[in-house]
């Protein structure tokens, strides 16, 4: 079941499937009890906890208590796995609320895979559902425009543009980019953009964007840095739909390159020439995460 704008502190720590709630979350939110779900009722909740992310099935077992019965993905130092078993532990400062993910447009929590491929998680969105393979690593090349076809299934307002780092370059910068796609499948225009972001510590590197909706359909979404930054791709063929044009570059690509100086920001356009493609068996996509407000 679903109810709108629900999100309580909680205090409990651990692993334990009891969450005890604490109240709404601020006076942008209610409570559980207040939003009309009966006890017993059926949800899917969305913990922040820092960082760190869970969405998972759980009951309202009492006005105060939501018990989790079974976590479908989590996110732990920009680490993902679905289906592990086991709860996100609290530190006792999270927040839970309830959430509809990407992945259940149209499908059923059942849907989430067991492959570690990074994917829609909380407010944030990867295109990974349209790849089949695993997490790798790749060495970005200074002033050069990284951009990978993105494939977004539900409209969200755009609020920030995310990307793990896994080896740092110090002192260096990144810009992180959504860009339109023309119907040929070619990018097009640059929607919306976050720039100066550091490389100078691993983990999630994060840069808020211009308010922006995006509706569903195929983007593009694109990295570009000053310096050589190692970030997490998808390694692995790309799945093409039965009776598809294979000639098609949002289902033939799973990167392309082209130089750019990050000194001038996102080209806008992108560039028209000079790309060198990547096919589905190259180093691996660019996982460049949307965030929604």
């Amino acid at each position: 079941m679903l109810a709108n704008w629900v999100k309580e502190t909680t205090a409990t720590t651990g692993t334990g499937a009891a969450v005890t709630l604490g109240g709404a979350a601020g006076s942008s939110y209610i409570r559980y009890q207040d939003s009309g779900l009966p006890v017993g009722s059926k949800v899917i909740y969305n913990i922040e906890d820092g960082n760190d992310r869970e969405i998972g099935e759980g009951i309202l077992t009492s006005t105060t208590v939501l018990t989790r019965t079974k976590s479908l993905m989590k996110l732990v130092s920009g680490t993902v796995t679905r289906n592990s078993g086991t709860f996100l532990s609290l530190s006792g400062t999270a927040v839970i609320g309830m959430s509809t993910p990407a992945e259940m447009i149209g499908g059923s929590a059942s849907s989430y895979g067991t492959t570690s491929l990074g994917g829609s998680i909380a407010k944030r969105f990867n295109n990974a559902a349209t790849l089949v393979g695993t997490n790798s690593t790749f060495a970005m090349v200074a002033n050069t425009l990284y951009i990978t076809p993105y494939k977004l299934d539900v409209g969200i307002p755009l609020a920030a543009l995310n990307i793990y780092i896994t080896t740092l370059a110090a002192a260096g910068n990144l810009a992180l980019g959504v860009y339109t796609m023309l119907p040929d499948g070619t990018p097009g225009a640059l929607l919306a953009s976050a720039s100066g972001i550091s490389t100078g510590s691993t983990g999630i590197a994060r840069g808020t964007t211009s308010s922006v909706f995006l509706p569903p359909g195929w983007y593009w979404v694109a990295a570009l840095s000053d310096s050589t930054p190692t970030i997490q791709v998808i390694s692995g063929a790309i799945v093409s739909p039965l009776g598809s044009n294979n000639s098609d570059p949002r289902l033939t690509l799973n990167r392309m390159s082209a130089s750019a100086a990050y000194s001038s920001g996102l080209p806008n356009p992108a560039p028209t020439s000079g790309w060198a493609t990547q096919l589905s068996n190259a180093a691996g996509a660019v996982q460049v995460i949307l965030e929604a407000a």
